[in-house]
C-alpha cells in the first residue's frame, strides 16, 4: 500500500507522505507544516492536499462556432470556472481575431483570470476549450480528439441550439475514456471519497446502482489494485466503477504512473522542477528522475537505470507532478512517432547493410534534399552514431507538429525503401518495409492499447 493510517499513529509510508504533503500544500497555499504523528492532522492535511493541488483541467466545453451556444460542457472542477462566461469570452476573442488577421486559427491559448489558461482546439464548425492550470500536449492531443468525435457524431445537429438524447450520453462517455483510460491503473489513489449522495448524470441506473455500491466500501487514500482485491472486482471493472466516480465528482484521484507509462515534463517546467529552491518539495530522487525523462523510455526502465533508493516515494512524487501538469504522459500522436522513428532506423539500418555508412548516409542527405520543400519537418529529424533516426521531443511540439515529424519519418522510410529496390529488387524491398513495420507495431503494441478510437 503506497498509505495505511489506519491505526492511532500513521506507519512509515503514511508519516513519509504526510510530510511531503505537508511540505508541498505549505508552499502552494501558506498553510504551515503540521505534526504528522497526529493521526487526526494527517487526514486534514490530506484532504487539503486533494482540493487545493489535484486537478490540472478545470472545464471543458464545446462552442457551435455558429450559435455561440456550448452544446457540451463537463466540470473537472465543480464551480471552478463559470463554462457560459468562459464561452462567451472565447466567441468574442476568437469573433477578434478573425478580424485582425483575417483567419481563424486552428490552435490557440490565452490567460484566463490568475490562474487559468485556456487551450482552443477549433474544428470545422465546433470549438473545443479546456480550461487548465498548465498547457500540456498531452491534453492538447486529447481536446483534439474529442472535437473531432463531437463534429463526426453531431454533424446533423450543427445547426440545432442544443443536443438531448442518448447519443449525447454516449458522447460524454467517450470523453470520459479520452481523458482517464490511459490515466487510471491499479496503482491510482482514490482520494475524498464522497459519502454524500452524487447525482450520476448521463448513467443508467444499472451504472449508479454498482457506483454507489462501490464508493460505500472503497476508503479513501487507498489504491485501485487494493479496492478491486478488497471488493472481490476485477481490475479491468474497478477501473471502469473509478473513471465513472472520477467523472461524476464523487472522488479525486492521484494519478500514480505505471512502469511501461512514457513521461517528460511539460512546457516551462522545467524552470520550475529544477529550481535550486526546489519549489515543488521533491526529493533527490525524484529530481533525478525528472531530469532524465526523455519522452521515449518507459518510467520502469529509466528508474531501474538511475538506481532509485525507493521507488514507491518517487511514483507517488511523479503523480502529483502528473495531476498538476508539470509533468506529462506521452500523447497519442508521440506515441505513433515512437512507432514511426523505430520503422525509420530499422530501414536505415538495412540500408548501411547493404552499401555501408557513408553510402548510407549520402543518400539520407539526398532524400532530405529532395523532399524538404514538400515536407519541411524532415530537415527536423537526425541520425545518430549508431545509426538511430529521431527527432528531440521537446515540450512546445503541439499535436499537429508531431503529426508532421511522423509523416517526415514515414517519407525517409519509403525513400529509402525505394532506395533498397534498386538493389535488392522492389518485391524484396518491399517485403523488407512490410516486416519492419510488423515488427516495430509489435514492440510498441503496450503503448496503444489503451488508445481510445
Amino acid at each position: 500500500m503506497l498509505c495505511s493510517v489506519n491505526q492511532g499513529q500513521p506507519d512509515r509510508d503514511g508519516w513519509q507522505l504526510c510530510k511531503f504533503v505537508a511540505r508541498t500544500v505549505a508552499q502552494g497555499t501558506g498553510v504551515r507544516v503540521m505534526d504528522c504523528n497526529d493521526i487526526s492532522e494527517l487526514e486534514r492535511l490530506r484532504t487539503l492536499h486533494a482540493t487545493t493541488v489535484l486537478s490540472n483541467e478545470q472545464v471543458l466545453f464545446i462552442l457551435n462556432t455558429s450559435s455561440g451556444l456550448a452544446p457540451y460542457t463537463h466540470e473537472f472542477v465543480p464551480g471552478k470556472q463559470d463554462s457560459q462566461i468562459l464561452s462567451g469570452f472565447i466567441s468574442a476573442l476568437s469573433s477578434f481575431m478573425g478580424e485582425m488577421t483575417g483567419r481563424t486559427a486552428s490552435q490557440w491559448k490565452t490567460i484566463f483570470g490568475h490562474d487559468a489558461t485556456m487551450i482552443v482546439e477549433n474544428g470545422v464548425w465546433a470549438t473545443g476549450v479546456l480550461a487548465v492550470s498548465r498547457d500540456t500536449t498531452e491534453l492538447r492531443s486529447k481536446l483534439r480528439m474529442v472535437v473531432r468525435e463531437f463534429e463526426e457524431a453531431f454533424y446533423h445537429l450543427r445547426d440545432a441550439d442544443e443536443f438531448h438524447g442518448s447519443v449525447l450520453v454516449e458522447f460524454d462517455g467517450y470523453v470520459r475514456r479520452v481523458f482517464t483510460s490511459d490515466r487510471i491503473s491499479e496503482r491510482t489513489l482514490i482520494l475524498n471519497v464522497s459519502r454524500d449522495p452524487v447525482q450520476f448524470a448521463k448513467m443508467t441506473p444499472s451504472q449508479k446502482f454498482k457506483i454507489t455500491k462501490f464508493l460505500k466500501q472503497v476508503r479513501d487514500w487507498q489504491t485501485v489494485g487494493e479496492a478491486a482485491e478488497e471488493q472481490g472486482l476485477a481490475l479491468d471493472e474497478t477501473i471502469e466503477l473509478v473513471s465513472a466516480a472520477y467523472w461524476s465528482g464523487a472522488v479525486y484521484l492521484l494519478h500514480i504512473p505505471s512502469d511501461s507509462d512514457i513521461l517528460m515534463p511539460s512546457a516551462e517546467s522545467l524552470s520550475i522542477l529544477l529550481s535550486p529552491d526546489n519549489p515543488t518539495g521533491i526529493s533527490e530522487d525524484t529530481l533525478r528522475v525528472v531530469g532524465s525523462l526523455d519522452g521515449r523510455t518507459p518510467l520502469g526502465d529509466l528508474m531501474d537505470r538511475l538506481d532509485i533508493s525507493d521507488n514507491e516515494a518517487v511514483l507517488f512524487e511523479l503523480g502529483y507532478l502528473l495531476n498538476r501538469g508539470l509533468v506529462e504522459r506521452l500523447s497519442l500522436e508521440g506515441k505513433f512517432s515512437l512507432v514511426a522513428e523505430c520503422v525509420a532506423t530499422q530501414v536505415f539500418r538495412q540500408m548501411i547493410d547493404l552499401v555501408g555508412l557513408e553510402k548510407a548516409l549520402i543518400e539520407y542527405k539526398s532524400i532530405v534534399s529532395e523532399n524538404v520543400t514538400r515536407c519541411p519537418w524532415i530537415s527536423f529529424l537526425r541520425v545518430l552514431p549508431d545509426g538511430e533516426v529521431r527527432y528531440e521531443r521537446f515540450p512546445t511540439l503541439s499535436p499537429t507538429d508531431i503529426d508532421r515529424l511522423t509523416d517526415a519519418l514515414e517519407t525517409l522510410s519509403k525513400s529509402f525503401s525505394e532506395r533498397a529496390a534498386e538493389l535488392v529488387g522492389r518485391n524484396s524491398a518491399s517485403e523488407m518495409l512490410r516486416n519492419t513495420r510488423k515488427t516495430c507495431e509489435t514492440r510498441f503494441e503496450s503503448l496503444l492499447t489503451n488508445v481510445v478510437m
